[in-house]
């Protein structure tokens, strides 16, 4: 998995490419919560390059939101590829993620 991390005008970017998996979501579940903790702020999850996810990963996207909802502001998945949006929406998670 490669993924980037940036401050933007709208907040922060994390842009995920690869498999979020068990073992990639812990890497970066540390880099980001580390970062985001000194500076809070609205987060944008962007998919777009992302080819697989497991239920670690999942677990991942929901924690973030949770985070950030602590700090009162909001977290946004968007750029999802089809096939994964159809899983997300099999098992509901659209209903707790902010999908766009």
């Amino acid at each position: 998995m490669i993924y980037s991390f940036d401050k933007t005008e709208r907040g922060y970017l994390l842009k995920i490419e690869g498999d979020l998996d068990l073992y990639s979501s812990y890497n970066v579940k540390e880099d980001v919560k580390n970062a985001y903790v000194s500076d809070p702020d609205n987060v944008i999850i962007d998919l777009s390059g992302l080819n697989y996810i497991d239920s670690a990963g999942i677990g991942f996207l929901i924690d973030i939101k949770k985070s950030v909802s602590q700090y009162g502001k909001t977290c946004e998945v968007k750029n999802i590829p089809a096939d994964i949006l159809r899983m997300f929406r099999s098992i509901r998670v659209d209903t707790i993620l902010q999908i766009k």
